[in-house]
């Protein structure tokens, strides 16, 4: 591919070069030959393997999945318009509002950086993990592990077998508790975003899948002791 047909990837190494490794929390080490982010760094945080990140920037990958269209743009700060033009770039549907949204704004990217000693992960109102601190990677996994349209705590709470490389979540409530919590929150998320295909699907995949699924109600998690008066 020419480079000027390559615009996804001319788009990708602009935005990485300009992006300094302190704005993301992340020390700059090491002989740089541009003030920008490695590629490696990019690549780990975006949670994506470093050789698909150079096929992209090569222009020998053109069509990213949405995932990973969200997930650069998230890693790579990017703001509303710039969002929509990496989406453009990689000839994908623009975001639209009647969807669940994986959208972090670089505000509040970088008060997650700025807390990078704690151990902190962001999901989805459909508990599609977005992003996570180093810390909470050590403590409970590493999710890049995990393929990226996998990275979800109800599939990984509900699914008869687990995932590749799930991550070990132990609900302090109990886990009939946080089964009850999940259910409840897709049942406010398909209220909110009632078109969303993604989470017709997740919900579709768990009914179909896992019999728990299909017989928790948002109320099993509740405290059934009552009120004395």
């Amino acid at each position: 591919m020419t480079k000027e047909r390559n615009q996804l990837g001319t788009a990708l190494r602009r935005w990485r070069d300009r992006l300094a490794p302190a704005y993301v929390g992340l020390p700059a080490t090491g002989r740089r030959r541009a003030a920008g982010l490695r590629r490696e760094e990019l690549a780990a945080l975006a949670g994506l393997p470093v050789d698909y990140l150079v096929r992209l920037e090569q222009g020998r990958a053109t069509r990213p999945s949405e995932q990973v269209a969200e997930a650069l743009a998230r890693a790579l700060h990017l703001e509303a318009s710039e969002r929509q033009h990496l989406y453009r770039l990689a000839r994908l549907p623009l975001p639209g509002t009647g969807r669940v949204s994986t959208h972090i704004p670089p505000s509040v990217q970088r008060l997650l950086a700025a807390l990078a000693d704690q151990a902190l992960a962001v999901f989805a109102a459909d508990w599609t993990l977005i992003t996570w601190t180093p810390l909470w990677s050590s403590l409970l996994g590493d999710p890049v592990r995990i393929p990226a349209d996998r990275r979800n705590l109800v599939l990984d709470t509900f699914l008869p077998e687990p995932v590749p490389g799930r991550w070990p979540v132990r609900p302090e409530g109990g886990r009939g508790a946080m089964e009850a919590g999940l259910v409840a929150d897709l049942r406010a998320a398909q209220g909110t975003f009632p078109d969303d295909p993604r989470l017709h699907e997740l919900i579709h995949e768990c009914r179909t899948r896992s019999a728990r699924f299909a017989l928790t109600r948002p109320e099993d998690g509740k405290d059934k002791t009552g009120d004395s008066d």
